[in-house]
């Protein structure tokens, strides 16, 4: 496992010398699974590990195996005939959660959002969870820059930005077309579009769901380079 965080590490795209010193703490000081062969892991290891580290601290232990699944991720794109990851099956521990903390619970939230009476409320939460677009950018959508892809001329980051759109984004845009010329999130208000969305029922905050997009995106094996060109993040640290 050592060999493998040694490479992850040294990808000229991880910027962040703290980032890359979290990695290596949790696998070879908190883990102490630096000296072991990936396949000899065990789920039953990684649940074992996962209780015991939970009793100096959850967020320690639930750090700590997900940074181990994103190592194991990145080593099964070089090799395909890696198993998935032992630690993918985890329940991860509830966590006092950060303001903007990615939410764990998608079926609780998922419930929470369909409970929304306001059709555009609803069609902006699932269209924020599932682009990880920023609150501004999903206020101010225009119909122009809606076609196979999001196109943003300026973004926070200073650039042009694209967004690639599946099926998914499409059956959420088709809910809302036709309820306004311009803005796809429309409202009655001075704007023409959204502002006033949080919904106090629904857990996490509104930045929540762009968190939970990079989160998820990673957990799942998606490089942390692409998650941040899809983020449009200014530089990736």
């Amino acid at each position: 496992i050592g060999d493998l965080v040694g490479q992850y590490c040294a990808r000229p795209t991880l910027r962040s010398e703290k980032y890359k010193e979290q990695v290596r703490r949790s696998i070879e000081v908190d883990l102490r699974w630096a000296n072991k062969r990936a396949l000899d892991i065990t789920p039953e290891m990684c649940r074992d590990m996962h209780q015991k580290l939970a009793k100096r601290g959850v967020t320690m232990a639930n750090m700590a195996l997900q940074y181990f699944n994103t190592v194991w991720n990145f080593a099964r794109r070089m090799d395909r005939n890696l198993p998935e990851s032992p630690a993918s099956g985890l329940e991860w521990f509830p966590e006092k959660k950060a303001l903007n903390a990615p939410i764990r619970d998608l079926t609780a939230w998922k419930k929470a959002v369909d409970a929304i009476e306001n059709p555009v409320h609803r069609a902006a939460y699932m269209f924020g969870l599932l682009t990880g677009l920023r609150r501004s950018e999903i206020e101010n959508l225009t119909w122009d820059r809606v076609g196979d892809e999001l196109y943003f001329p300026l973004t926070k980051s200073g650039r042009e930005f694209w967004l690639p759109l599946t099926d998914a984004h499409h059956r959420i845009l088709l809910s809302v077309r036709g309820l306004d010329p311009r803005y796809v999130f429309p409202s009655y208000g001075e704007t023409g579009h959204i502002v006033s969305w949080d919904h106090k029922s629904v857990p996490g905050t509104l930045h929540s769901r762009r968190h939970t997009f990079a989160t998820v995106g990673v957990e799942a094996g998606v490089p942390e380079e692409v998650m941040g060109r899809l983020l449009n993040h200014a530089s990736k640290t």
